[in-house]
């Protein structure tokens, strides 16, 4: 997160946000106070009470201390503090004040949208000057995820994300030994996850844990089409073949030799929904999600499977 004026500077906008003491109108004794003082004229030094010295001061600056430096030295050093100083006597209208300030934060807001709206729309196809919500911005960020054409369609896809052990998706501070990887439970499973590929930072450098098994949406454009695996016992071959089909597989699994379980699965009683573990049983899961439990070291037997011909992104 940044303040407007942060923002201001490091994207190196011509309109610089100003400042104003908004504590002036706050806990005023009525509504006619407040009118009196927002069409009153007023001084500096009158508002030297309701000043925010350091609202320009970065969160270092506010968390640090330089030894031997007074409150009132650090507070000297402000702009909004040598602003103030040159101008304390100076009288004027709020409202007018007001205005300008506002009219500058609008100004200051138009260009920095447009200068970010240029860089986004560079970098990654999503001009927020255009798409002016996050909804819209996911949405063209994640156009390769394709429409699932009927309701049985979505019913089974929904169903069958019910998570499993993947990577985490954003930054975390941990510290991992070299040649361990970090996982957590996340239960949108394996294709939402693979919106993007998952990376992050450890004190052991950088972790990719759904490498080996990551892969885009199937993409049904062309249709869905079954293949029967006959119900034999996964073997590598079965996983290697995996690695180019899309979709989702019906598979019976025992999980009983594995410390966690690595399958969880939806459990339904009338309206009532939850994951549970359980050690052995048969469902609808995502190809990753196979593929990765099989190198954890679920016995799975594949069954059917229902799989597009290609991802989204392929």
């Amino acid at each position: 997160m940044s303040s407007l004026s942060s923002a201001c500077t490091a994207f190196g906008l011509k309109t610089a946000k100003g400042f104003l003491p908004h504590r002036y109108l706050q806990n005023c004794r009525d509504e006619r106070e407040i009118l009196d003082r927002l069409h009153g004229k007023v001084t500096w030094v009158q508002l030297e009470p309701y000043m925010d010295w350091f609202s320009e001061a970065t969160d270092d600056e506010l968390h640090s201390r330089k030894a031997g430096r007074s409150w009132e030295d650090w507070r000297d050093e402000q702009p909004v503090r040598q602003y103030w100083e040159e101008h304390k006597d100076e009288e004027f209208p709020f409202h007018d004040k007001m205005c300008a300030y506002l009219d500058k934060d609008v100004d200051a807001l138009w260009e920095l949208c447009d200068k970010l709206g240029t860089k986004f729309a560079l970098e990654f196809g999503a001009d927020i000057r255009t798409k002016c919500t996050l909804g819209s911005v996911a949405d063209s960020l994640l156009k390769p995820i394709p429409k699932l054409a009927t309701q049985e369609q979505h019913d089974l896809w929904q169903h069958a994300n019910r998570g499993g052990f993947c990577g985490a998706l954003g930054e975390f501070d941990y510290t991992a030994l070299i040649n361990y990887l970090i996982y957590k439970v996340d239960i949108t499973s394996l294709y939402p996850a693979s919106a993007r590929p998952i990376k992050f930072k450890t004190q052991a450098g950088w972790q990719e844990p759904l490498k080996e098994w990551y892969t885009a949406f199937p993409d049904p454009t062309n249709g869905w089409f079954v293949y029967d695996f006959g119900g034999v016992l996964m073997s590598d071959e079965h996983y290697a073949k995996l690695k180019d089909m899309h979709g989702i597989v019906r598979v019976e699994f025992d999980q009983t030799d594995l410390k966690f379980p690595f399958f969880l699965k939806k459990m339904r009683q009338k309206s009532f929904e939850t994951l549970a573990p359980v050690m052995v049983g048969a469902e609808h899961y995502t190809v990753p999600h196979v593929r990765m439990a099989y190198k954890h070291g679920v016995k799975i037997k594949n069954t059917r499977m229902k799989r597009a011909r290609s991802t989204a992104s392929t």
